[in-house]
């Protein structure tokens, strides 16, 4: 016995289906499984489709599942489509992105009979989408206004009703061609397989679809194939996450089956992907440390989440199966439990990682997968997680000292550029083999910064120079937080990084060099400087500046660690043949430079 049949359905049945509710039992009706993700298409993926239809494209069949109710369906497969099918029935106006450019040309010539500058034309266009956009739909609009419309936004020697009239059978015109194309559109026919078979295996078969090709990722499946089993959640803005996710689709007028805003509201009940769903956009608000992605929209899932969870109660990448794991814990108590981790890693890095920088943001110096291993290893190391009431015997004695060690491979891992591959199977080996709690040697840490600075000197620049790396504002921040004194951390002053040797003094000396470049934008050519400082000189060195607010006295000693000799190959006459002897000076100049820097960052951690 076959669970499918195939029906044909216009765009126009598909639209009604999942838009327009009504009591009578033969009007069909489409509603949105809970697991199913958010909107994903951009714009221009649904101008596609639509345009895909117009032009009678084949462009697949929708996948819809019986309910138990006379005419009522659930989406497992065409939900992007659905909704861009929707968007465009009941808002055709709005969809239209650019007006045909003869209908532009002829209301031109209504105005200015011998204009023939274009850029009237972008007017015109401007005019007739801004009130496209604010009608929407074809029952709204007023042809003989907009033409009144856009004749008064230009001066014109014809009398305003003999114009108004002709851009009016124009504009008739374009809208008929466009009424045309959306009645096409409306009238495309669809093959609709209704599978009638148990529901019981419709998570089942919206996780194969979905498998195939990227329409979703690995964590919107879970939230088909996971228990739907229901956990008391005590974080009220967790819920509130959830139920915004939810309310993305409820905005279009859609309907989600078994789902209820009030009931989620009144029993702060989720299942263990919402749960994880609506954790992983709360600790993004919460935590400057876990900003790692963006995930702006209410919809859309951060996977940090399930994944710090994962790594604190599994010993090996076991996400697929994570609600199963989640079922035999309190998962109130472990939220708490990995908030403390959080925030104990959040307090050790953030010597380094908040130092004050030249961003006007929190800069995220760190990976996801590295913020993650931080995170699961400090959480095994204060709980047990077959023990989540009590800290382990011996946290409070290892704290301290813990406290250091993940600083110093903080630091260690983004100078060496640890996490730039792997990261996942890294995480459960950092676990395994209790990697934070190694020692880091003096030798190794001076392998890291020679290696990290030979890197940099054969990244060479002569006109477009890089930004600092995360490396390079690690290893400045290790060098600059011993010297800025608590006033300064806490004052409203910023500052920035910049270049000593500067880069406009740079360009203009590499300018007629017959294409010799220099590792402009390099660690020993940094520094920090007052944002004051910086902007005030200018294009300028610190030596040629005037009028600063600190003396070069002060400027030398607390920022620069240089002299004014250090830079007198910078003022130097050179013609374009002595490329050879300004890359001799200039390297001289970085490698004292490096010494200095490479002693200043050693003794913070030797």
């Amino acid at each position: 016995m076959s669970f499918y049949k195939v029906e044909e359905w216009t765009i126009r049945d598909v639209a009604k289906a999942f838009k327009e509710r009504s009591g009578d039992d033969s009007h069909r009706k489409v509603t949105i499984p809970v697991f199913q993700r958010g909107l994903r298409w951009s714009k221009s993926q649904r101008n596609r489709f639509i345009d895909s239809i117009s032009k009678g494209y084949p462009f697949g069949s929708l996948l819809f599942a019986q309910t138990n109710e006379i005419n009522v369906f659930s989406v497992v497969d065409g939900l992007q489509r659905g909704s861009t099918v929707c968007d465009y029935i009941y808002n055709p106006l709005s969809n239209i992105e650019r007006i045909d450019e003869n209908t532009l040309d002829a209301i031109r010539r209504v105005l200015f009979p011998e204009a023939e500058n274009k850029s009237i034309n972008k007017v015109i266009g401007r005019l007739i989408l801004d009130y496209y956009k604010e009608k929407q739909n074809f029952d709204n609009i007023d042809l003989f206004k907009l033409a009144r419309t856009i004749f008064k936004e230009f001066p014109n020697l014809e009398s305003e009703m003999e114009a108004t009239e002709k851009i009016y059978d124009i504009l008739s015109t374009e809208i008929k061609s466009v009424k045309d194309q959306y009645n096409k559109v409306c009238s495309a026919a669809v093959p609709i397989v209704v599978y009638s078979g148990p529901q019981e295996l419709l998570c089942e078969i919206f996780n194969l679809i979905n498998t195939e090709g990227i329409p979703l990722n690995d964590y919107e499946i879970y939230a088909a194939v996971w228990s739907q089993k229901k956990y008391k959640i005590n974080c009220k803005e967790i819920v509130d996450k959830v139920i915004n996710k939810y309310l993305v689709l409820l905005e279009k007028d859609f309907t989600l089956k078994d789902f209820s805003i009030e009931d989620i509201k009144i029993t702060q009940e989720l299942s263990a992907f919402e749960y994880l769903f609506g954790l992983g956009k709360y600790w993004n608000e919460r935590y400057e440390c876990l900003k790692v992605e963006t995930t702006a929209k209410d919809d859309e899932i951060n996977e940090i989440s399930f994944e710090i969870v994962d790594a604190c109660i599994n010993d090996s990448d076991n996400v697929a199966n994570l609600d199963k794991s989640l079922s035999k814990l309190n998962i109130n108590k472990l939220q708490k439990r990995i908030e403390e981790a959080i925030q104990f890693v959040n307090d050790s890095i953030a010597v380094v990682s908040q130092f004050k920088g030249n961003k006007r943001k929190f800069n995220v110096l760190h990976s996801k997968y590295q913020i993650i291993s931080l995170i699961a290893n400090t959480f095994r190391e204060m709980y047990d997680v077959q023990n989540l009431d009590t800290l382990r015997a011996t946290w409070n004695d290892r704290k301290k000292s813990f406290d250091k060690l993940l600083l110093s491979h903080y630091v260690a891992d983004i100078v060496g550029n640890y996490w730039h591959d792997g990261g996942g199977g890294k995480v459960y080996s950092s676990i395994n083999e209790k990697r934070y709690l190694e020692v880091i040697s003096k030798q190794r840490w001076e392998s890291l910064i020679d290696n990290y600075y030979q890197s940099q000197l054969s990244n060479k620049q002569n006109e477009r120079f890089t930004n600092p790396t995360n490396s390079d504002s690690v290893i400045l921040n290790c060098i600059y937080m011993d010297l800025f004194t608590a006033k300064d951390q806490l004052s409203t002053k910023r500052f920035d990084i910049e270049h000593l040797a500067t880069k406009e003094k740079m360009r203009l000396l590499l300018k007629d060099m017959d294409g010799l470049k220099l590792p402009v934008s390099c660690l020993a050519n940094y520094c920090y400087l007052p944002e004051d400082v910086n902007r005030g000189k200018k294009e300028k060195t610190i030596y040629e500046a005037t009028g600063l607010s600190y003396s070069v006295d002060v400027i030398e000693k607390k920022f620069s660690f240089t002299k004014e000799s250090d830079f007198e190959w910078l003022y130097a006459r050179y013609n374009k043949n002595d490329g050879l002897i300004l890359e001799t000076y200039y390297l001289d100049y970085l490698n004292k430079r490096f010494k200095t820097i490479r002693e200043m960052f050693l003794k913070v951690f030797c």
